[in-house]
């Protein structure tokens, strides 16, 4: 079965996020991605995306999958309306933002193809007028996003070779003329660290801290200075800063071990749900699947299994309130609600013939986590581990689209006769 486009993105833990369609193909070439899934494909994305799929070698040896886009426009408000809703989406655990930028020469960021900037940011154009020298300027905020327990500035410094440089960008503004006057008049006023000029790199931070997104940084190449003698970069210099900023990039990544940190296997969230589904739902059903009860007496010898159905796309969400949306699915596929057990230990179950049919509604506390397709697979992979080692392969995990095979071409129809006749008089 075909993996949906979703669920390999939603897979893949790091998302890497360009300025604009042009830099992409030209980073799509440098990590030499050849597989893309485009936005039609899945369910809440705009059609025009492309997502091209690569993978980093990272400092522990692991390998790192990841997916790069970028969002329809630079302008600050559609970027960071489009990456929040591409994280609420697709649910990375790791973003990094990429692009170019216009440095501040005071500062050594020089127009040359190898110099990078990588830092905190804050937006330019939010903030107020103050009266400075008889004369209203405006002051920026200077509340400065920065990254959570990152040593991006310690990488930057461990280099043998002043290749990079480390501090704030000044947000929200197109690159321009007074480039040098704006950056100089933020170095004096709100960061002395000020190193250029961009658009996004703030809104980016901001998302990525109410969405629960780690960042892993804004990497941006310098393309110009912005002033007045070079107001614009020639093509050369525009391309040079974003084939040596993908550099960047994957040396970013692979110095980053300590950063990238998988939890231990055993306390993985779709590990630890799957535990606790097992013991106190599948285990006992297991050994009571003889004791079924309709209304009318027991059901002699009716279950000889039971199946556990995921959700529809892997949409967690949809089993947050399991009986609102199995409802009319139990209606249309002719389960019934039955008695398991004998005595005290009683409970109900959904059943049809010859099945015990559960839909894990614990599965939904899966919603929270950025990874979350890869906690559901785990979920289900160790109830598929147990059922081969503890229950005799009697208990199968099933797609929602092979319940919805099994239970619509009529394979074991149960209707009101037919639990009758299998009801011991």
């Amino acid at each position: 079965m075909k993996v949906p486009p979703q669920k390999v993105l939603c897979s893949r833990a790091l998302c890497i996020i360009a300025e604009k369609s042009e830099e992409l193909a030209i980073f799509r070439e440098c990590f030499r991605l050849d597989e893309k899934i485009v936005g039609s494909d899945i369910p809440d994305v705009s059609n025009a995306y492309e997502f091209w799929l690569g993978s980093f070698l990272i400092g522990n040896g692991q390998q790192l999958p990841f997916y790069i886009t970028c969002c329809s426009s630079q302008r600050i408000q559609t970027f960071a309306t489009e990456s929040t809703s591409l994280f609420k989406t697709l649910k990375p655990k790791y973003a990094i933002h990429v692009g170019v930028c216009a440095g501040m020469s005071t500062k050594g960021v020089r127009r040359v193809h190898f110099e990078q900037g990588m830092g905190t940011a804050f937006n330019y154009e939010e903030g107020h007028p103050v009266i400075r020298d008889s004369t209203s300027v405006f002051q920026p905020s200077a509340d400065i996003i920065q990254y959570p327990d990152m040593s991006v500035a310690k990488f930057v410094k461990s280099l043998a070779k002043s290749k990079y440089k480390y501090g704030t960008f000044a947000s929200g503004c197109s690159v321009r003329p007074d480039t040098q006057v704006i950056l100089k008049s933020v170095a004096d006023t709100v960061a002395r660290d000020v190193l250029a000029l961009e658009k996004e790199a703030s809104a980016f931070l901001y998302v990525c801290e109410h969405t629960g997104v780690i960042s892993l940084g804004v990497v941006k190449g310098v393309s110009e200075l912005g002033d007045t003698n070079e107001a614009v970069s020639n093509e050369g210099d525009y391309n040079s800063a974003i084939v040596n900023t993908a550099n960047a990039v994957r040396l970013w990544i692979g110095a980053t071990p300590d950063i990238i940190t998988p939890l231990p296997h055993e306390l993985e969230p779709g590990l630890v749900l799957a535990e606790d589904y097992c013991a106190n739902y599948i285990e006992p059903v297991w050994q009571m699947q003889e004791d079924l009860w309709a209304k009318t007496g027991r059901i002699e010898g009716a279950a000889i299994g039971l199946k556990i159905v995921l959700p529809r796309n892997s949409n967690v969400y949809l089993y947050g309130r399991v009986k609102v949306t199995i409802k009319r699915s139990i209606r249309k596929r002719g389960l019934e609600w039955v008695g398991i057990g004998e005595g005290h230990e009683i409970r109900t179950v959904l059943y049809k013939w010859p099945y015990i049919i559960d839909f894990p509604g614990i599965v939904s506390q899966l919603a929270s986590c950025p990874d979350v397709i890869h906690q559901l697979d785990l979920f289900a992979n160790h109830i598929r581990d147990k059922s081969v080692t503890e229950w005799e392969n009697e208990v199968e995990v099933w797609s929602w689209e092979e319940f919805q095979t099994w239970a619509t071409v009529g394979i074991g129809e149960t209707s009101p006769s037919a639990l009758q006749q299998n009801i011991a008089h």
